[in-house]
């Protein structure tokens, strides 16, 4: 059997689940459709790991593999396949992603990288966000992490009401308190589109702020 589909074997970052960890996998991802100049729509992505689908199973196949459904390596169980094209994934602790890799004086501190805005620009032309516009009046999203009987999340806040309260009280502004990972990620990316100011307390939740509405600006507390 011949493939000639370009076909991306994208293998995880074992903290699959994590927005920042799995930031890494997606701009490497991202970099190398840049380098060797292959169209990303063209591509059929294959998850090449054992992990779950995830949270970010949307992102990958809407923005990595747009026009053919995301595979596992199962699909080509006990068969004979040769693949034309085929392009193994940039491990992501190389991604620029990582500070340690960045450097402190690396692109991390750069405000206008041009390849973190063109990731920005294919993941959200993936959702069909790219053009939304900015919303007229200011809304402010609270970002909460809950822990439940299952989770014993950590970074919670001890004074949400206290928070939420001041929220409530600001003038010329609309607000809401959400906890993003309650929500799939199609909801969470629309949200950050409509969101002009992102408060949250200092984590991996916080890679959100790159989906955010032009000139919105991130309040992280630490």
């Amino acid at each position: 059997e011949r493939v000639q589909t370009p076909t991306y074997l994208l293998a995880r970052d074992e903290d699959s689940e994590n927005m920042f960890h799995s930031t890494a996998d997606h701009l490497n991802a991202f970099l190398v459709s840049e380098v060797l100049q292959s169209d990303r729509d063209k591509w059929q992505t294959v998850l090449f790991d054992r992990m779950p689908d995830g949270p970010f199973h949307s992102l990958i196949e809407k923005t990595f593999s747009p026009k053919n459904k995301l595979k596992r390596a199962a699909d080509y169980q006990g068969r004979k396949v040769l693949f034309e094209e085929l392009i193994i994934h940039l491990e992501s602790p190389a991604g620029i992603v990582f500070p340690k890799v960045a450097g402190p004086k690396g692109i991390m501190t750069c405000t206008q990288s041009s390849l973190w805005l063109g990731f920005r620009a294919a993941v959200l032309r993936g959702f069909g966000l790219l053009d939304v516009p900015p919303p007229t009046v200011p809304h402010a999203v609270l970002s909460v992490r809950r822990r439940t009987g299952g989770k014993n999340t950590g970074r919670v806040f001890a004074d949400e009401a206290a928070l939420t309260k001041i929220l409530k009280e600001g003038n010329a502004m609309t607000s809401e308190v959400v906890d993003l990972g309650s929500l799939p990620f199609d909801r969470q990316i629309a949200l950050m589109r409509r969101t002009n100011i992102l408060i949250g307390a200092h984590g991996a939740g916080l890679m959100h702020v790159l989906f955010l509405a032009e000139e919105a600006v991130l309040l992280e507390i630490h």
